[in-house]
């Protein structure tokens, strides 16, 4: 755990982790055996962070996210976000829907560069195992990708939506809400 990296003192970091620094590790985390956290990366309370991980800098892990192992998050990724969910008042305006789902990543998936995964208001999130995600990639709430898929850059998915198994979704595609 390098000097300049802020880890609570209620997180739990396997002995053999490498944490960089300017990293902070919130309360409840735990990070698991032989994975290396690179420099100004955040890991929210109670997330969990399996064995064998790399999670490159500048990367946002919010709190209850749950990662398996040998999990590759590349720079600036942010998994766990909140959804994009409002009510429209009788005034017109938009209230925040709180989002308190959870994000799950299985074994094996490898997440791109600046790619974000919208935790849901209710439910979760997940990505199968297996599943390779390119740079710039958008994930929205409740969404639920099949083991072993490939989406390539600037995909969108919109909640709710779900694919299967083995699934290949070129570049630059976009799927509305719902959808399977």
């Amino acid at each position: 755990i390098h000097r300049l990296a802020f880890v609570d003192e209620g997180a739990q970091i396997a002995p053999d982790a490498s944490i960089g620094p300017f990293t902070s590790i919130a309360a409840g985390a735990i990070v698991g055996a032989r994975t290396i956290v690179y420099p100004h990366v955040t890991i929210g309370r109670q997330a969990h962070v399996g064995e064998a991980c790399v999670i490159h800098a500048g990367t946002s892990i919010r709190e209850r996210v749950r990662i398996g192992n040998r999990v590759v998050i590349q720079d600036g990724a942010v998994i766990g976000s909140d959804g994009f969910g409002f009510a429209q008042t009788p005034d017109g305006t938009h209230r925040k829907i709180p989002q308190v789902g959870g994000v799950t990543i299985e074994d094996d998936v490898e997440i791109g560069a600046n790619t974000t995964i919208d935790r849901p208001a209710l439910g979760e999130t997940r990505i199968a195992a297996g599943t390779k995600i390119d740079n710039l990639v958008q994930i929205g709430h409740n969404v639920r990708i099949g083991a072993h898929c490939l989406l390539v850059a600037q995909v969108g998915i919109a909640g709710s939506t779900k694919l299967g198994n083995y699934v290949v979704v070129a570049g630059q595609s976009r799927f509305a809400g719902h959808l399977e």
